[in-house]
């Protein structure tokens, strides 16, 4: 009962695997109330040789972006996104990201937990 408390305090999320078609699903939800809790990542982009603004405003255009930006090393644009499942993930990924043009190559990186910055925690 101790070890209940404490993941109903911390709201932790459970894994609910649903079988669909050939596939399963998973959707995270919270424990104490039984909300969905939306699946969020970081999807790195390579991109052609000089799109780099351009792919990134399309990017960001998608309703599931949080935010996307330019950046220097082996990527070229990084974006935040939020999607109400795994599947919805999956579809985002493939169905848009992937039919914008100048998109060599995507890699994403689920988010497992977040902490906020140290001036975000101050900042209420």
């Amino acid at each position: 009962m101790h070890a209940c408390r404490i993941l109903l305090k911390q709201e932790r999320a459970r894994c609910l695997s649903k079988s669909k078609g050939n596939y399963l699903e998973s959707e995270l939800t919270n424990i104490s109330s039984g909300e969905l809790i939306m699946v969020q990542a970081y999807v790195l982009f390579k991109v052609s040789s000089g799109t780099e603004r351009e792919a990134c405003k399309k990017i960001a255009d998608f309703d599931e972006v949080l935010v996307a930006g330019v950046v220097y090393g082996e990527y070229d644009v990084i974006a935040k996104i939020s999607v109400p499942s795994m599947m919805g993930l999956e579809e985002f990924v493939t169905e848009k990201i992937r039919k914008v043009p100048s998109v060599i190559l995507t890699s994403t990186m689920i988010i497992s937990r977040e902490y906020k910055g140290k001036n975000q925690r101050r900042a209420k």
